[in-house]
């Protein structure tokens, strides 16, 4: 085994390093029901979203696109739920750059919630309270 001549975590000479605070980034936490189960079945094939599945829950990350409304136009084209859609864009409008969400996450008030078979993850709702 050789010994590496270049430092693993050193910034190459075309990547100047940047200050600490410049890396910190902002993320939304939501409830997985703020998306239909048809959206949330169809991101792993989605070509405009980008998401990470959280591999031991029904969880996932998901990249917010900028705030273009082709982007927005493109995605209702595809199917996607305009609640889903308006939730990008407030976090965009919020510089959210990914909104994690989770079975377990708080519902928000305000944003809309699917529900029955609809939902994402099903649950039942009363009232806005998981019952």
């Amino acid at each position: 085994m050789s010994t590496p001549t270049k430092p693993a975590l050193m910034p190459t000479q075309t990547e100047p390093a940047k200050p600490f605070n410049e890396m910190f980034g902002k993320h939304l936490t939501a409830n997985l029901n703020h998306m239909s189960k048809h959206d949330f079945l169809n991101l792993p094939d989605c070509r405009v979203l980008h998401s990470i599945q959280d591999p031991v829950s029904s969880g996932l990350w998901l990249l917010v696109p900028d705030d273009d409304n082709s982007i927005h136009q493109q995605l209702i084209e595809l199917g996607y739920q305009y609640a889903f859609v308006s939730l990008l864009q407030v976090a965009a409008r919020n510089s959210c750059q990914w909104i994690r969400m989770s079975e377990d996450a708080p519902v928000i008030s305000g944003v809309h919630l699917f529900e029955g078979t609809d939902a994402a993850w099903v649950n039942t709702y009363s009232g806005g309270v998981l019952q």
